[in-house]
């Protein structure tokens, strides 16, 4: 009777921590690309310097490069603590306003790259930046797949949670399933 009890225990405790590495590796995606974009808008404000310097622009896209990186290392550290629906929406609404913002200084760039700036002009080839921006925007467009993931399993999980059970079954494989209505019903006959 305890061996029973040992390996429908056991066999719990396996299918829970699987649900668990499966919330992790979409959190070490999420944390992986947040420290990308933190090493790229450091880039972008070194790139901003170097070439745009002589614009009317300069100043606008200094502070607007600085407010990327401070986002980005604020969706980084979130990226680290990601534990509930409230996490998630939190992040996701910072990885919109980083979007947006990405998206308002890639715009500013090609303006002032065509010669359709304000005044002044840009220092060589402006490229590498425009690459850079790219990169940037598929770091954070893979991050926001992630949080809709993340989004999509913590309203999947309180839509399916009662209050007797500390996980949402779909959380749980088969077999821990199984042996959890093993030892439902050995501890029923006891």
């Amino acid at each position: 009777m305890k061996n029973i009890i040992r390996i429908a225990v056991a066999t719990i405790a396996i299918g829970f921590t699987a649900g668990v590495a499966n919330a992790g590796h979409s959190s070490s995606s999420l944390v992986r690309e947040a420290h990308r974009v933190v090493d790229y808008a450091d880039d972008l404000k070194a790139e901003v310097v170097r070439h745009f310097r002589h614009t009317d622009e300069y100043r606008h896209l200094l502070n607007d490069a600085a407010k990327i990186r401070s986002e980005a290392k604020h969706i980084d550290k979130l990226s680290h603590h990601v534990h509930s629906l409230s996490d998630v929406k939190h992040l996701r609404a910072d990885l919109e306003d980083l979007d947006d913002l990405i998206h308002h200084v890639a715009d500013m760039v090609e303006e002032i790259s065509h010669g359709h700036g304000r005044g002044g002009h840009a220092h060589g080839d402006t490229r590498h930046v425009k690459g850079l921006i790219a990169s940037m925007n598929r770091s954070l467009h893979i991050m926001e797949a992630v949080v809709a993931s993340l989004e999509r399993r913590y309203r999947h999980s309180d839509h399916c949670h009662d209050r007797y059970e500390y996980r949402s079954t779909s959380n749980r494989s088969s077999g821990a399933r199984i042996a959890e209505g093993i030892l439902r019903e050995v501890l029923r006959h006891r």
